[in-house]
């Protein structure tokens, strides 16, 4: 996607980007993600591609992420590095 102020990037860069200036602004140590989507608890490829893909910019932004959380229909899950490196 393009985005006038960060040019050709992916959406997960463009997320992480403004998350990390909203840390910045608030003065807040991380930030962290809960994905909310229809289903259960277990990881699809889905989940598993976009939570690769936030972490990694999360490291290349220098965006400190402290979690990610997938929020389903029965409650939630903390998803951690072996869940989706």
């Amino acid at each position: 996607m393009e985005v006038d102020d960060l040019g050709v990037v992916t959406e997960a860069h463009v997320l992480l980007h403004r998350a990390g200036m909203l840390r910045e602004t608030t003065g807040n140590a991380s930030v962290l993600f809960a994905w909310e989507r229809i289903g259960g608890s277990a990881l699809n490829a889905a989940d598993r591609v976009w939570a690769r893909a936030m972490a990694e910019q999360a490291r290349a932004l220098d965006v400190p992420l402290r979690a990610q959380f997938i929020v389903h229909a029965r409650g939630g899950r903390q998803l951690h590095p072996d869940d989706y490196l």
